[in-house]
């Protein structure tokens, strides 16, 4: 992800970021169909900006811990058109996981750490991927 252009504030909201995948950026447009701050739990469902009928569903758990707190990402991948099921979701489900994912946890644990003024590294992140 490249860039955010909205953020997600209530179950039904919809928000557009920039994704970059086999070297073309194009908008994800997502929609938040579960925002439970109690349980500390959020899940949403992207698909691209063009019209192709592809989805994933995305879950994000936080777990507070003694240092900080556990976040768990999870993801399916919805194939619906010809070559998103035959190549490119397989392509795009290891990119997840071995970059972009990780990634994205990273940013938010540098984020957290820089509004509460925190040093040093003690948070944990992780990550988990569903094929679909």
């Amino acid at each position: 992800m490249s860039r955010t252009s909205r953020r997600p504030p209530v179950p039904g909201a919809e928000w557009v970021v920039e994704v970059t995948a086999f070297g073309r950026t194009r908008p994800s447009r997502s929609h938040l169909h579960m925002l439970d701050p109690r349980a500390r739990h959020l899940a949403y469902r992207s698909c691209s900006d063009d019209g192709n009928p592809s989805f994933a569903e995305w879950s994000r758990n936080v777990r507070p811990t003694a240092g900080g707190c556990d976040v768990t990402v999870e993801w399916t991948l919805h194939p619906k058109s010809f070559w998103r099921r035959i190549l490119l979701a397989g392509i795009r489900a290891y990119q997840l996981k071995k970059g972009e994912v990780p990634g994205s946890l990273r940013s938010l644990e540098a984020a957290c750490r820089a509004d509460d003024g925190l040093q040093g590294g003690n948070g944990r992140s992780e990550e988990g991927a569903h094929g679909g």
